[in-house]
């Protein structure tokens, strides 16, 4: 059941026009894409949007928002990254050593274990100090709410407040899923698919845009850097399509 506003024609309508003037006074930034090709797609990061970024494990999901997030940096936007556990190579603690002391849009936050409550604490916290723009999580590792009922109904209860989030913060809110390798018929060979959110299929019901990412094994034996594909299979305001990020 989905308990988050679902506003009527006349409110949407209102809304819009209001997001339009505050666009026009500078009040919501648009984020763009770091692949025009993509940006196509998706147009920008909107705000009070829900995106999910999804695909099995080393195949080019963190690669996306390294790549999102300078972009956004260089932009002059502030960017949270919540990373869960621990991150091969780091590259977001890299990222942050390279940027001059002074500067205070990227903020890493880690935690060892994912808790949508403290995240939501830290977000409004940024957000109150004029430090957020843009949240991404890496990762939710979707195995996790695989083990039973319960835990399907915690990965739609994380949904439901992720996406109030975006109502309340009016920032978007980019969510890295790992698929999970337990679902009948997943193939890490081939193309992801939304058969392989499993009994997570309520983050993909909430989410507004939902990007599955793949990079091909053979490709990857030949080049660590192969390209990642990125296959847009739902967007609530936009087109759906394929792009390529190099």
């Amino acid at each position: 059941m989905i308990d988050y506003p679902e506003p009527n024609f006349a409110q949407q309508l209102s809304k819009t026009v209001k997001s339009l003037e505050d666009l026009h006074n500078g009040v919501i930034k648009q984020i763009h894409s770091s692949c025009s090709q993509l940006g196509q797609l998706i147009r920008c990061y909107g705000s009070s949007k829900l995106y999910v970024v999804a695909g099995h494990a080393q195949m080019g999901m963190t690669k996306l928002v390294v790549s999102e997030t300078l972009k956004a940096l260089d932009d002059g936007h502030a960017v949270c990254i919540c990373t869960i556990g621990a991150i091969n190579g780091n590259p977001y603690k890299a990222m942050q050593v390279q940027m001059p002391t002074t500067d205070s849009r990227l903020t890493i936050h880690n935690m060892s274990q994912f808790s949508v409550e403290q995240l939501i604490q830290k977000a409004k916290a940024l957000k109150y100090q004029g430090m957020l723009d843009i949240l991404f999580i890496d990762s939710l590792s979707l195995d996790e709410f695989e083990v039973s009922q319960a835990q399907g109904k915690e990965i739609n209860s994380i949904a439901v407040k992720l996406k109030r989030l975006v109502y309340e913060l009016k920032i978007p809110v980019v969510v890295v899923a790992e698929l999970s390798e337990t679902v009948e018929g997943s193939d890490r060979a081939n193309w992801p698919s939304i058969d392989d959110f499993g009994n997570c299929d309520p983050l993909y019901m909430h989410a507004d845009v939902v990007m599955l990412c793949y990079r091909s094994f053979a490709q990857l034996e030949q080049s660590p850097t192969a390209p990642t594909h990125v296959q847009v299979v739902k967007n609530r305001t936009g087109p759906e399509g394929v792009a390529d990020l190099y």
